[in-house]
Parts: C-alpha cells; structure tokens; sequence
C-alpha cells in the first residue's frame, strides 16, 4: 500500500460504526456508494459524528480497502441560512462574534 499521509471521503456505513474500549479504538465503514473502505482510528470524532454522516479523514492506507485514520472530521452541511423574521439570534452570539465577554 502507498505511504504518506493522504485524504479520503466518504459516508459512514449505517450499522457500521464500533467503539473497542480496551483498544480506545473507533472502527467503521466509509462509501461512496461503489467502493467501501475499512476505517480504524485512535481520534475521536465530533458529537456530529453518526451513521450516514460524510467524513473526511486524514491518515493511511494500511491494507487493501483499509484506512487508518489519525483524523476524523464530520462534513457539516454548507448550507447557511439567515434568520426568519422574527427570529433573534441566540444570547452571547454577537458579542462572542465581537470577541467581547458576554
């Protein structure tokens, strides 16, 4: 398999996702719905993190159709909207935005 770090996509496999807690090892599956990949990490995801999320992942190819992941980023939808009328936003938001103490 290639060396180096490298960079993968992929959804995670609903059903797929394991947590070994004498390892502290997080195993799942990723796809891009024709190829699926083995991922085993010692890096601990986001509370985002679930079954049919998108991820990006930052490590290795350890084997064929295995990845060993020193990162796990959850991809968060791009999608921003602005308020609807008469909605405020949360309390603090603009002074933590400002870099003021709320």
């Amino acid at each position: 398999p290639p060396s180096g770090n490298t960079r993968l996509y992929g959804i995670v496999e609903p059903g797929s996702v394991r947590w070994d807690s004498a390892t502290a090892t997080l195993s799942f599956r990723i796809t891009d719905g024709a190829t699926t990949v083995a991922v085993s990490s010692r890096s601990l995801p986001t509370g985002l993190f679930r079954d049919g999320i998108g991820v990006v992942l930052a490590g290795r190819v350890t084997g064929p159709a295995t990845f060993g992941a020193d990162e796990v980023l959850v991809k968060h939808s791009e999608v921003y909207e602005p308020l609807k009328p008469g909605e405020t936003p949360p309390p603090g938001l603009l002074e933590t935005i400002r870099g003021e103490a709320p």
